[in-house]
């Protein structure tokens, strides 16, 4: 969780950013590209969405190549089962 002071610190000393702030800040640049993006060619494309990923975690992953991580609770239980392609 961050405060709204220290989001405007945050903006005002980029160097003094905590752990939240700097995930609020890549959040925001994200949103930035991503709203550039539809602004100038009036629609979102895949190209937009890895640029949008590629600044939000700041790396170039892309798309996942296999389904997703099961996901499992405290107990061990599993919870979610990604779907499988057939």
């Amino acid at each position: 969780m961050i405060t709204h002071d220290e989001l405007f610190q945050q903006a005002t000393f980029a160097e003094t950013a905590t752990g939240a702030g700097k995930e609020v800040t890549r959040y925001r640049q994200a949103l930035q590209v991503g709203v550039e993006a539809v602004a100038s060619s009036g629609r979102l494309t895949n190209n937009h969405i890895l640029a949008i990923q590629a600044e939000l975690e700041e790396d170039r992953a892309g798309f996942r190549a296999l389904p997703g991580t099961v996901l499992r609770a405290d107990t061990g239980q599993v919870v979610y089962t990604p779907p499988t392609r057939s």
